[in-house]
C-alpha cells in the first residue's frame, strides 16, 4: 500500500460561527438507529455486530427551530468572530483519523471511526476531508470520508468551540450528501432489518433531524412476516410508526431513488504518514509476468526462488545474512546481520528474485532499505511451520 507523509493546514479565514443557539430539546435520541427497539410484542431478534449495524445518527431529535409564528428567526446582522478553537479540535481529529488509517487496522477505535478502521484495512490512502459551512448557519462542518466523497464516514460541527458528531457511517451504513446540509442514510442489522432515511441539519447546527425514516420489522412471533414502517422521528421503533403497504421491492426502489441525489463533496485527500513494510516477500513459483532481477545466494540444495516487490520505491534495499545472538524468555530474537546482496532501488517496476536456501526453523535472512521518508527498515524473513507462507516480521 502506498503512503504519503502526513501534513495538515486548516483555513481559518472565511469561517463564522454564530452568535448564539438554540439549546437541545429533550425528545428522543435518534441514538437507537443501530437496533430494532427494545419495547415490541413480538421477541426481540439478536443483536446485529457492530460491522452489521446502521450507524446511528448523534445528537437529540428536533421537529426544527422555528419561532412561534413558524417563521425561522433572521440572520443575525452582526459578524461574529471565527472561532479559533474549533479549528483547532478540528485538526485534533485529522490527526487522530490519520493515526487510525495508519495503524493499519490494529487499533483500538472510538466514536466516529468506523469507517476510518474500514478504510486502514482497505485503501487508507484513498480518505479526504473538508471543512464547509453545510447550512450556512455560520459554523463550519468537519466532514471525512472517502476521497472521491460519494460518502460519508463522520460528520462532526461544533457546539462554540467544542466539536460534535453528528453522524458517522461505514460500509453497511451508509451515508450520503443531498445538498443543502440534507442527507440520505442506507444501512441494514441484518437480512431482514434495512432501512433508509433522510434527515436535515437542524437550524441550530447542532443536530440532525429526520425527514423520513423508513424501516423493515416482523409482524409476527414467528419472525415470518416482515412488513415495511414509517415514522419522521428517526426512531426504530413500531409504537411510533405506521406500517405501510409496501413492499421489499418498494423500499428497494425508493432506497435507488434517493440515492441517485447523492451529491458528491468536494474532499481534500488527507495524507498519511509511511508505516512499513513497503515491501512484500512471495514464493516465487512459476514465471513472475513482471519485470525482474534475479540473483542466485544459495548455499546448496534444496534452494527457494523468492520473489521481492516493492509498493512504492524504497532504496538501499539489501538481502541480509541473520545470526541469532540472543533469545529472551517470551521469544524474542536478537540478530546480527551482514549483507549478500545489495540493490540501489526496489521499485514497483522491477522486482527482484533470490534463490536461497533456508535452515531449520530459526530466520536466516532478512531484508533492510530506507523508504521515501529516509526511515531505515529491517525485517527477518519467516516461514510458518502451519502452512508454509512466507512472510516478514520486524527486528
Amino acid at each position: 500500500m502506498k503512503w504519503k507523509k502526513f501534513t495538515l493546514g486548516l483555513l481559518a479565514a472565511a469561517l463564522l460561527l454564530l452568535c448564539a443557539c438554540a439549546g437541545k430539546t429533550d425528545e428522543p435520541s435518534i441514538s437507537d438507529l443501530t437496533r430494532p427497539p427494545v419495547e415490541q410484542t413480538t421477541p426481540e431478534p439478536a443483536e446485529p455486530k457492530p460491522e452489521q449495524e446502521p450507524a446511528a445518527t448523534k445528537g437529540t431529535q428536533s421537529k426544527g427551530d422555528k419561532t412561534a409564528s413558524g417563521k425561522v428567526e433572521a440572520e443575525k446582522s452582526k459578524t461574529p468572530e471565527p472561532d479559533r478553537a474549533l479549528l483547532a479540535a478540528y485538526e485534533a481529529i485529522l490527526e487522530r483519523s490519520v493515526e487510525v488509517l495508519a495503524s493499519g487496522g490494529d487499533i483500538e477505535i472510538g466514536d466516529g471511526e468506523m469507517g476510518l478502521l474500514e478504510a486502514a484495512y482497505q485503501d487508507a490512502d484513498g480518505v479526504g476531508y473538508a471543512i464547509e459551512d453545510l447550512n450556512a448557519d455560520g459554523v463550519p462542518e468537519l466532514i471525512l470520508g472517502p476521497a472521491d466523497g460519494n460518502s460519508i464516514y463522520a460528520l462532526y460541527t461544533g457546539n462554540g468551540s467544542e466539536p460534535v458528531l453528528l453522524l458517522e457511517g461505514w460500509a453497511r451504513n451508509y451515508w450520503q450528501y443531498l445538498g443543502g446540509g440534507r442527507f440520505y442514510v442506507s444501512g441494514s442489522g441484518g437480512v431482514a432489518y434495512n432501512m433508509v432515511g433522510i434527515f436535515a441539519l437542524s437550524r441550530d447546527g447542532w443536530e440532525l433531524v429526520c425527514e423520513d425514516f423508513y424501516f423493515t420489522y416482523e409482524l409476527d412471533e414467528n419472525f415470518e412476516e416482515f412488513g415495511v414502517f414509517h415514522n419522521t422521528e428517526g426512531l426504530w421503533d413500531t409504537s411510533v410508526s405506521e406500517l405501510l403497504d409496501m413492499t421489499y421491492d418498494d423500499l428497494w426502489a425508493l432506497d435507488a431513488q434517493w440515492s441517485a441525489q447523492a451529491q458528491p463533496l468536494k474532499l481534500t485527500h488527507l495524507d498519511v504518514p509511511i508505516s512499513g513494510p513497503q515491501v512484500q516477500v512471495l514464493w516465487a513459483d512459476g514465471e513472475w509476468n513482471g519485470d525482474y532481477e534475479r540473483v542466485d545466494l544459495s548455499s546448496g540444495d534444496p534452494s527457494s526462488a523468492v520473489l521481492f516487490l516493492a509498493d512504492s520505491p524504497v532504496t538501499d534495499f539489501r538481502i541480509l545474512s541473520l545470526f541469532v545472538e540472543d533469545m529472551t524468555e517470551d521469544g524474542t530474537i536478537t540478530f546480527s546481520s551482514g549483507t549478500l546482496c545489495r540493490l540501489d532501488v526496489l521499485s514497483a517496476d522491477c522486482a527482484l528474485v533470490a534463490d536461497l536456501t533456508f535452515h531449520g526453523d530459526l530466520p536466516c535472512y532478512g531484508i533492510s532499505y530506507i523508504d521515501a521518508n529516509g526511515a531505515f527498515w529491517r525485517f527477518a524473513i519467516e516461514i510458518s511451520g502451519y502452512d508454509g507462507s512466507i512472510s516478514l516480521s520486524e527486528f
